[in-house]
């Protein structure tokens, strides 16, 4: 009991001619912290999804779509949420009429990305899929 008490004697001044030290070491742990936060806490809202990219562990997670919630990540990796819902974009097209007129049509395109391919659809065309992939394909019809 007494290498106890030497023990904690010891830690005790230890602890007090480092306090500086220690407090300096506490503070710059608290803002590395503040400042990765939101790489590492992530939140995905009702009707998202989310895409992680490894940096270090295989690139991009193709088999595993993040569900709403709260994940935590490390701070080098990268999460892309997607969303869900249908949503709508209105465009405007100029067509011909087999006459050879000239006419203005209002489309509204309706769409969203699929759950399962979420990752794949990260991997090889982006996140600017509408207007590399949904809206070519509405004007080329």
């Amino acid at each position: 009991m007494k290498w106890l008490r030497n023990f904690f004697r010891l830690a005790n001044q230890a602890a007090k001619n480092n306090l500086p030290t220690m407090l300096l070491i506490m503070l710059v742990f608290v803002f590395i912290l503040l400042y990765l936060w939101p790489k590492i806490f992530i939140t995905i809202k009702a009707g998202e999804g989310g895409v992680l990219y490894k940096r270090f562990g295989g690139g991009t997670v193709l088999e595993h779509v993040y569900d709403e919630g709260f994940h935590i990540i490390m701070p080098w990796d990268l999460m892309t949420i997607y969303n869900l819902r249908v949503t709508t974009v209105e465009r405007d097209v100029d067509v011909l009429t087999e006459e050879g007129l000239k006419i203005s049509v209002r489309l509204a395109i309706r769409h969203h990305p699929e759950r399962e391919v979420l990752g794949v659809l990260h991997k090889y065309v982006g996140e600017d899929y509408l207007t590399k992939i949904v809206v070519p394909e509405i004007d080329a019809t």
